[in-house]
């Protein structure tokens, strides 16, 4: 098992990069445009391991969304009126003092009065990077953050990317994602074998 200094360093060769970025912009573009025509996008949305080409940035700019975008790399600022970049590490999401920080900084954001975004951000937005996490411990850390009827849109394939910096307990199998999300009470709406032939994406609703 690498430590979290190997780990980084491992990361820190890749930042930057990119792959299937043209794959992911032919996947995201459609897909936004038609869950912002069915109303399924919300207005507070979350990007999780952003890269610097966030596909977030795909979705319609006439939804007016705030869009904050997380990532383990790179700085923090805002972009835009509607835009945040967060840097965070997903494997620190068990360090309480600095998960309440960045949770400030999005409740702040967001405008959410009680300062706790606790149900409710409407979609976050996954690109290539549950190989990269302990899937399981992440999915269930961020499903209270998110409301009732919102989603959680994926773009993931296990063992896809830069395996020298994949997790240990990384995703496993798009079979065990799915047993995963509906043993938390999400109903997944399309996916692999559910709808289009050769489809990778996979959008999952929060139903309680």
């Amino acid at each position: 098992m690498k430590s979290p200094e190997q780990k980084n360093e491992a990361w820190d060769n890749y930042w930057g990069e990119t792959y299937q970025q043209h794959k992911k912009v032919r996947t995201f573009l459609p897909l936004f445009q038609d869950m912002f025509e069915r109303g399924e996008l919300g207005q507070n949305i979350v990007d999780i391991g952003s890269g610097v080409h966030p596909m977030s940035s795909l979705i319609p700019p006439e939804l007016d969304a705030r869009t904050v975008s997380i990532d383990r790399a790179g700085g923090e600022h805002t972009y835009g009126d509607n835009g945040l970049k967060i840097r965070f590490n997903l494997d620190d999401i068990d360090n309480a003092r600095l998960v309440r920080q960045k949770i400030a900084k999005v409740a702040e954001f967001l405008d959410i009065q009680e300062g706790d975004p606790r149900n409710q951000i409407d979609c976050f937005v996954f690109s290539d990077i549950l190989n990269y996490v302990d899937y399981r411990r992440v999915l269930k850390f961020l499903k209270p953050y998110l409301r009732i009827g919102g989603r959680f849109v994926m773009n993931e394939w296990p063992g896809r990317g830069y395996t020298d910096c994949h997790s240990e307990d990384g995703l496993d199998s798009i079979e065990n994602l799915y047993r995963l999300l509906q043993q938390e009470g999400f109903v997944i709406e399309r996916g692999p074998g559910i709808s289009a032939p050769g489809e990778e994406v996979m959008v999952a609703r929060l139903a309680a």
